[in-house]
């Protein structure tokens, strides 16, 4: 089986009309809720 040749991280970015680019890219505690169900129970600001 052969592997795919490298990809500089440069070049691993979707085109802005890629049909597959979600606009609703979640990150952080957002996409834990939405993704997995859970509940945030306290949410403390380290500043």
């Amino acid at each position: 089986m052969r592997s795919a040749p490298p990809v500089a991280i440069e070049d691993d970015v979707p085109a802005d009309d890629d049909p597959d680019l979600d606009e609703k890219a979640l990150s952080g505690p957002e996409l834990i809720i939405e993704g997995l169900g859970a509940t945030i129970i306290e949410q403390i600001d380290h500043e």
